[in-house]
């Protein structure tokens, strides 16, 4: 698997962890690090992830990918911040319209160590 869905898995995970906690406005991802554990050839992936921390506009999130054993393949980390483009403005922000559904996994960070 090339390096970009490693990339794309731990972004989507970590910004979506902190998404669910900024309602008002759009996230950006200010800085992020991927960290390539073990290769995938094939078989389902799963990411997860959660905010670390919070301080002003500044997020801090991490993220794993889990092979179909529960293998940590990959892993990462990111700092995202509030930007001042509202969600309002934004088409397909709207839950009731894109039946788009947050999980809050308490178990979830105990499946990424």
């Amino acid at each position: 698997m090339h390096g970009a869905v490693y990339f794309k898995l731990i972004d989507d995970a970590a910004f979506f962890a902190v998404a669910s906690r900024v309602t008002d406005v759009f996230v950006l991802t200010a800085q992020l690090t991927v960290n390539f554990a073990k290769p995938v050839t094939a078989g389902r992936l799963t990411a997860y992830g959660k905010v670390t921390g919070e301080e002003g506009r500044r997020f801090n999130a991490e993220a794993s990918i889990l092979d179909d054993e529960g293998r940590v393949v990959g892993s990462g980390s990111g700092v995202f911040v509030r930007s001042k483009i509202p969600l309002a403005g934004i088409r397909g922000y709207d839950d009731a319209a894109t039946g788009l559904a947050i999980v809050r996994d308490a178990d979830a960070s105990s499946k990424s160590r």
